[in-house]
């Protein structure tokens, strides 16, 4: 008879050495492949009116495993209607926001800033890609009759949120980077559960390399591990910023762009041939 946490483990892959129990019981309370984020939506989300230009952040997010299940409500209930992103928003956005913490404990400047969040837009989305029931489908999505804008909106959000202390984990990765946290530090921990959370996820996707998120991958390996974590932020910072440039012209033009960065020179044309080729 298998033991609980295996009976709770995908059929056929077995339990990565380090798993914490508690993110397994989280993980076990959902349906889908989704961490409980979905049930979040469900349980947590009120009547959302239209996306405004600028979502206020939420006024306290938990510095729990709760954490993932409440942003991706939060962002449904901030006017994200793609509950599918809402979702994934919420398991990778708390590793995001440790990253966006470190960057400014590192002190980055504004260009680089805006390097790592292309880089942080573009690991979402090729996740959305993969993970979920719906993944393969673009029009399940039903991204067939919005516009690019409306689909970037939910990840948008996100990345402005966990630019914030909004997101507890943004404050982890600022204090991270200026070596303040000590493994056993109740935040330091609360990270590494939801860093175990999203590993959790895509082993449950069964997404068994880092080819889509090699940022966050790296990101996860760096809370779960002991010694140099800021450097490691660092240099899984360092790997998701020169993706930009080796990435495909069709992948990074598919980011959504602000003012002068490296994908303003995506034009009208190249976007339609991408939709065009995408079938929309």
């Amino acid at each position: 008879k298998p033991s609980g946490l295996e009976a709770r483990w995908p059929s056929g892959v077995a339990p990565p050495r380090g798993a914490r129990p508690g993110a397994m019981v989280f993980l076990s309370q959902a349906n889908d492949c989704l961490c409980g984020a979905f049930a979040g939506v469900r349980r947590h989300s009120v009547s959302a009116g239209k996306p405004g230009p600028a979502a206020r952040p939420p006024a306290q997010l938990p510095g729990s495993t709760e954490l993932p299940a409440r942003l991706a409500a939060e962002l449904q209930a901030a006017g994200c209607s793609n509950n599918h992103h809402c979702a994934l928003a919420g398991v990778a956005g708390p590793i995001l926001a440790v990253l966006l913490g470190a960057a400014d404990g590192f002190g980055f400047d504004e260009g680089k800033r805006a390097r790592l969040h292309i880089a942080c837009r573009r690991e979402l989305r090729q996740l959305a890609r993969v993970v979920g029931p719906q993944a393969a489908s673009p029009k399940a999505l039903g991204w067939a009759s919005v516009g690019r804008a409306a689909r970037a909106e939910p990840f948008e959000t996100a990345l402005g949120w966990c630019s914030t202390p909004a997101v507890p984990t943004y404050g982890v990765g600022v204090r991270l980077a200026l070596g303040l946290l000590r493994e056993g530090d109740p935040a330091r921990q609360m990270a590494t559960d939801l860093a175990w959370v999203f590993r959790l996820l895509c082993a449950r996707a069964r997404i068994c390399d880092q080819k889509q998120a090699p940022m966050i991958f790296a990101a996860c390996d760096a809370l779960c591990g002991s010694k140099d974590v800021g450097e490691r932020l660092e240099r899984a910072m360092d790997l998701g910023m020169r993706r930009n440039r080796s990435e495909s012209l069709n992948a990074v033009l598919d980011e959504p762009v602000w003012g002068g960065l490296e994908g303003n020179a995506a034009g009208g044309g190249v976007e339609m041939t991408r939709r065009t080729s995408a079938g929309f």
